[in-house]
């Protein structure tokens, strides 16, 4: 499956609302967590999507370490402010959230 902007935001979304990361790492209940995201995107009309709960768990990793690395050269960038995406917005909810928990 191809990812684009428009599935990067219904999988953040998803997390916001569901927040596997309330459930301990690698335990049963967080594991169902991920699957419910993967089915919630797979019963989507638009965008299409045809995903596992490791692809979701995957693709999220890979935009939170991608978000990460990109406020990291702007903070060293200091005096430069960017706009945020839609899924970088919703990415920075996610690590407070999830730092709270």
């Amino acid at each position: 499956m191809e990812w684009t902007e428009e599935h990067d935001n219904c999988l953040c979304q998803e997390i916001l609302v569901l927040e596997p990361f309330k459930y301990k790492k690698g335990s049963i209940s967080r594991g169902q967590i991920w699957e419910k995201i993967a089915n919630n995107l797979n019963g989507l009309e638009l965008p299409r999507f045809k995903v596992s709960k490791r692809a979701v768990r995957e693709r999220y990793t890979l935009l939170s370490e991608k978000f990460k690395a990109k406020m990291k050269d702007e903070e060293k960038a200091s005096g430069i402010e960017c706009d945020l995406s839609d899924v970088e917005k919703a990415l920075e909810e996610i690590a407070e959230k999830r730092s709270c928990s």
